[in-house]
């Protein structure tokens, strides 16, 4: 696959959730933002070429698997921001600063720059993923990336009903993993079926769709606490069945 965003096309481009695999992606002088996505052996690239305007990138909580990142800026205008991620074997060429802090990294490969606190160089270029109910890219429960984000509210994020766990514990309000984030729920596979507190058939992230926990009317929100029917037939049981007397 190829996605090339230049100066003509449509954006700014927001991306949310999202999954990519393989192939490149470049971004000539489009705004983007890229909030919890996995770039799964993706060759991303970033350039504002030098004499054109510059442009705005926002990457956070997001997971880099293998591929390449080149950030390559010219203007002294660009902002380019990166937080909250991890580089799993990621090659990184740049030839500018960014704004980044609290990005996770395997040992021995290229990072971005300046270096900044709260990053977390892993002590291996190998990681251990663990296999869970939605794919192959769970954090072990004793990994250091488990509440070492920037964010002491993971809710802050987008991230409330989200986690990194195969046990399913939601961020709710501790402070934020680095990482890519799956939603919560139940089930394997086929048969994973995300939550639903409330019992609504609306999943929690669905409902609270800014996944910061709270009922947010003005948005086009539902409560994912409390029940909301799609035919509007309230809290009970939708059908009901007698038997007749004999």
């Amino acid at each position: 696959m190829e996605y090339f965003a230049g100066i003509y096309s449509d954006g700014p481009l927001a991306f949310i959730d999202c999954r990519f695999y393989g192939g490149a992606f470049a971004d000539l002088l489009v705004p983007m933002a890229a909030t919890n996505c996995l770039f799964h052996r993706v060759a991303l690239t970033l350039d504002d070429l030098s004499f054109l305007a510059p442009f705005e990138v926002q990457v956070r909580s997001s997971l880099f698997h293998g591929g390449k990142l080149d950030v390559s800026s010219y203007e002294a205008g660009s902002l380019w921001a990166f937080q909250n991620n991890l580089f799993d074997r990621t090659l990184i060429v740049t030839n500018t600063g960014t704004t980044n802090g609290y990005n996770a990294y395997t040992t021995n490969v290229s990072r971005l720059w300046p270096i900044t606190t709260g990053d977390i160089v892993m002590a291996t270029s190998n990681l251990t993923w663990q296999t869970g109910p939605q794919g192959i890219f769970y954090l072990p429960t004793n990994s250091p990336l488990v509440n070492a984000g920037s964010l002491t509210n993971a809710a802050l994020a987008g991230l409330y009903h989200f986690t990194t766990l195969t046990n399913q514990v939601i961020e709710a309000t501790n402070r934020l993993d680095i990482s890519w984030h799956y939603p919560a729920g139940s089930g394997w596979g086929l048969s994973f079926i995300v939550t639903d507190s409330d019992g609504d058939g609306l999943p929690d992230a669905l409902e609270d769709k800014n996944g910061n926990s709270v009922y947010d009317s003005g948005v086009g929100e539902t409560d994912w606490r409390a029940y909301n029917s799609l035919l509007g037939i309230g809290s009970g049981p939708g059908l009901v069945v007698f038997t007749p007397l004999k």
